[in-house]
């Protein structure tokens, strides 16, 4: 039985595309929610490296449009770590979403194995910029 709680974890519409706000919504599985959330991390993170190796037209906002990925890849981050933090203040059991999950074993906590991917990703865009 749903509650509503989805809509209220779901990042602002202008983060997400409706077809990525529908997706997150409609998983309850931890382990493919997490693994959405990574994945559309990753969607902002090829948008800005793929926007920086093409040429640019210098009429349009080039920044602002790297900004705009950046941010929205920032905002993804947070909403994800605020969803593992609210999981485990409610006593979310989220050993099984990482032994089936890309990012860790099981022998490691979720958040530590979320945490170094993402700190890793953030130093790959430092290192772009």
């Amino acid at each position: 039985m749903g509650c509503g709680c989805a809509a209220a974890q779901t990042p602002k519409p202008d983060v997400l595309t409706e077809d990525e706000a529908d997706q997150l919504r409609d998983q309850q599985d931890p382990g493919a929610r997490i693994e959405l959330y990574l994945n559309f991390a990753q969607v902002r993170l090829d948008l800005f490296e793929n926007f920086r190796s093409q040429s640019h037209d210098p009429k349009y906002d080039n920044g602002g449009y790297l900004d705009q990925v950046l941010a929205q890849y920032i905002a993804i981050d947070i909403e994800l770590k605020d969803w593992i933090q609210d999981q485990y203040d409610r006593q979310g059991d989220l050993r099984k979403a990482c032994e089936h999950s890309s990012i860790g074993a099981p022998s490691r906590s979720k958040s530590f194995a979320i945490s170094s991917k993402l700190r890793t990703d953030s130093q790959v865009l430092t290192e772009i910029i």
